[in-house]
């Protein structure tokens, strides 16, 4: 696979359940983009098909800065259900915040302020569409230039965009969701556990990012989505108090709250002091 339409695929930067994403080309104008491609399979065609077709209408419906922005989307043959899908994107040059956090080993407040304060912009604009993402991680927050390890953000430009809608689903207020779905070291108990869920399980999940942009780690490690269900019965540690900035850690323990009756609202996240300070 080589050409895709007026696009040449140059190396594969992501891999999927259900898709690969290419560093690819204009072969006219020389552009850089993404593109996801994604080949349909006859055992899963239906849910296939729905997500992609979800994923493209809520890509096209957002213009957001910190959101990444959907080109176009190609198919190998229109009228062939089973043929090959291809979604092409802005390219994102810095690689994904996961990939951040492992060059630096953990990050100081004022760089997790800094993107913290994106992702809620972000999430701002997907609350006002009454969107929840569902598949909040590290691996779908992307750099939009490359940052050097250790770089301050008042010294070089720090931006993130949102990306990978294929879970995402319109919920209305006071909307529930059921389906257990993304990934599990980032789902919320709730999810895990099998229960009516609403949008604050996305908030969970921005707990435990911003846990690890803090700490290089995740607040709960486990081997499988069974073994962390176990592990959720235990209290979150803030071990290395010198590492915690008190306004940072007043937000991640906010977010982190097990029963999501307790957990901070979208609206005390968005103006938490934390993200209004400075350290």
């Amino acid at each position: 696979m080589e050409d895709v339409g007026e696009y040449r695929l140059l190396h594969k930067i992501g891999v999927g359940s259900f898709a690969t994403v290419w560093k690819s080309m204009h072969k006219i104008t020389g552009e850089i983009v993404a593109i996801k491609v994604i080949v349909p399979r006859m055992d899963q065609l239906r849910q296939q098909l729905e997500l992609i077709a979800q994923e493209q209408a809520i890509m096209k419906s957002i213009a957001h800065p910190n959101v990444v922005k959907l080109l176009r989307m190609i198919s190998d043959d229109e009228h062939d259900e089973l043929s090959t899908k291809y979604l092409v994107m802005e390219f994102c040059e810095g690689g994904d915040l996961d990939h951040y956090i492992h060059l630096n080993k953990k990050l100081s407040a004022g760089v997790a302020r800094t993107i913290m304060l994106q992702l809620s912009a972000a999430l701002q604009e997907l609350r006002r569409m009454n969107l929840i993402h569902r598949d909040l991680k590290p691996h779908n927050l992307l750099l939009k230039n490359k940052v050097a390890p250790g770089s301050d953000p008042e010294g070089e430009e720090i931006v993130v965009k949102l990306t990978d809608f294929g879970l995402a689903r319109k919920l209305q207020p006071q909307g529930m969701a059921q389906t257990m779905c993304g990934t599990y070291l980032y789902m919320a108990p709730e999810v895990i556990s099998h229960n009516k869920y609403d949008a604050k399980a996305d908030l969970w999940s921005v707990g435990v990012m911003l846990y690890q942009m803090i700490t290089g780690r995740r607040p709960f490690e486990a081997c499988s989505s069974e073994d962390l269900f176990r592990k959720l019965g235990n209290k979150v540690q803030f071990r290395g108090e010198d590492c915690w900035d008190p306004d940072c850690r007043d937000l991640c323990e906010g977010l982190l709250r097990k029963n999501p009756l307790e957990r901070i609202s979208f609206e005390e996240f968005f103006n938490h002091k934390f993200l209004r300070g400075s350290s």
